[in-house]
């Protein structure tokens, strides 16, 4: 039933219309009726009526401005309007408002009246066909928008679509809307998602589609955005900005959103993410380029490694340095370990370390250098796995522990790891011979109390790097080469000093200070109390 409301201030004519047909036999109902302007608007507000049937001329409100006013609310309902022969004027107005239809009062007739309600009928029908399209239409666009955004983003980026008006025809049938004048593309590279390898196919997909609802609630506070999955672990945003406003203003207001993001999804999913902003880019074309860019950047976390949020405008674009600086101290490093020289070692390890933060090497041959380093140690060292332990640790897989080194920090910690492994290695297979060099080096010691005794000096008599000896004799004594030097060199002048004999200036030059007052103060901070007092 179609629902009819009358609007006249004139009952005659009301009492006219309800019984000049069968209104239900037409699928219609009367709902109501007013006797002017203003109570036939609140009685449409409150009914909401598929067919208004009202006069021109009332008091209070006249049914121009009513019908105004209803249209301007947002109500649906269609107007027939009442006129006089006089009314034309008006009628010529109404019709701007956008009325279905009129009626002469004294040319009224059931035939006419019947035939004005079919074609209203027809109409209202057509209306509600177009409505429940457009829900369904919008309902699929909403349930699918992810996986729809996901297709044609994609056909964007590989340019698998480039005819303009092609693209113009999805963005207005996908309803998004973007400035082309300032187009941005920002990628959320997630780092630690294999803890979610053991889960079903069905949570993976949960979980995805979890995390595009946060990241595309939280960029839609920002800015028009659409998100959408890239790939495995890796999520897309192609967004726009305001082309007036500066560009500190934008770059900070995508570094607050890109924080607040890596936060949700830390908070949320207890995800590690890091995230590659573009350029500015013009024209639908540019989103093609500002993803290209946005991956640009997310590069750079390799020498960033503690950065999370990574401009492409940042960037100082390096020459392509892919030529092995380090080649020379690489193959020293198998002659050094072979001669227990931890001394060069770590000068090499040092060598490698500066190269990788200057050179700006690219990942793939920081990985080469990885891997040649570990196959140098398996030549040094053979294929004893306790050996390899000792040095790499028990990762069951050297080469894939390399291969997620995600940064240049990374590559450094792991070399200073390997670094001290080696120096293991070496103490461990010379035991029974570093036993002998501490006795040595102790005695050398003892014998020149009364001298300057340096590491360097010692370690040349012994013929051994002075690098290698400082290590073992830490490790074998407990204490240091200076702090053992130093406690022979008390001990002796706590002996000088009990026999009475010397001034306190004598005996600092017999055991080697030149200086009385720093003699003076080394003894103090060894004793606890200066050479008088003892």
């Amino acid at each position: 039933m179609y629902k009819v409301v009358i609007i006249d201030d004139e009952a005659l004519v009301r009492i006219g219309l309800k019984s000049m047909i069968n209104w239900s036999d037409n699928d219609c109902e009367i709902i109501g009726e007013a006797a002017n302007g203003q109570s036939g608007y609140e009685l449409i507000l409150d009914t909401s009526p598929h067919i208004v049937i009202t006069d021109i001329k009332m008091p209070l409100m006249d049914g121009l401005e009513m019908i105004q006013k209803l249209k301007e609310s947002g109500n649906k309902s269609k107007f027939i309007v009442l006129s006089s022969y006089n009314e034309f004027e008006l009628l010529r107005k109404a019709m701007k408002y956008g009325i279905e239809d009129y009626l002469i009062k004294l040319e009224l007739e059931p035939e006419l009246l019947i035939d004005i309600l079919t074609h209203l009928k027809e109409k209202i029908s057509l209306d509600y066909k177009k409505q429940d399209e457009e829900y369904k239409t919008e309902k699929y666009l909403m349930e699918n928008k992810f996986a729809m955004r996901e297709e044609f983003f994609k056909k964007v980026i590989s340019k698998v679509t480039k005819d303009k008006n092609e693209i113009e025809e999805e963005l207005d049938y996908l309803k998004i809307t973007l400035n082309k004048n300032c187009i941005l593309c920002a990628v959320i590279q997630v780092s630690n998602a294999g803890k979610f390898d053991n889960f079903e196919e069905a949570d993976i997909n949960l979980l995805e589609f979890s995390i595009l609802n946060v990241v595309d609630e939280i960029v839609n506070d920002f800015f028009e955005a659409y998100c959408f999955k890239w790939k495995i672990n890796e999520y897309n945003i192609i967004f726009s900005a305001d082309d007036n406003s500066e560009k500190k203003d934008i770059k900070d207001k995508i570094k607050s959103m890109s924080e607040r993001i890596i936060t949700m999804l830390k908070q949320y999913f207890n995800i590690d993410s890091i995230m590659g902003i573009s350029n500015i880019n013009k024209g639908l074309t540019g989103i093609g380029n500002a993803h290209v860019e946005s991956r640009q950047a997310l590069k750079e976390s390799f020498f960033k490694g503690k950065e999370k949020v990574l401009f492409f405008d940042d960037i100082v674009l390096k020459e392509n340095i892919e030529k092995i600086a380090y080649q020379y101290e690489l193959d020293s490093l198998l002659k050094y370990i072979e001669l227990s020289d931890i001394e060069a070692i770590e000068i090499v390890f040092q060598e490698i370390i500066n190269d990788l933060n200057d050179k700006g090497i690219s990942k793939n041959s920081a990985y080469d250098l990885c891997a040649k380093i570990t196959y140098l140690i398996n030549i040094a060292v053979g294929k004893d796995k306790k050996n390899l332990e000792i040095i790499f640790g028990d990762d069951t897989s050297i080469f894939e522990k390399i291969s997620k080194l995600e940064s240049i920090q990374a590559i450094e910690d792991w070399l200073r790891k390997i670094e001290k492994g080696i120096y293991n290695y070496l103490l461990n297979q010379n035991k029974g011979q570093n036993k002998k060099l501490i006795y040595k080096t102790k005695k050398i010691i003892n014998d020149n109390r009364g001298k300057v005794v340096s590491l360097q000096d010692v370690a040349s008599k012994l013929n051994i790097s002075s690098g290698y000896l400082s290590t073992i004799f830490k490790q074998y004594t407990g204490v240091s080469f200076i702090d053992y030097v130093t406690e022979v060199k008390m001990e002796e002048a706590k002996r000088l000093l009990k026999e009475g004999k010397y001034k306190i200036y004598e005996i600092a030059q017999m055991t080697g200070y030149e200086n009385a007052y720093y003699f003076s103060k080394v003894f103090k901070k060894v004793t606890g109390i200066t050479p008088r007092e003892f």
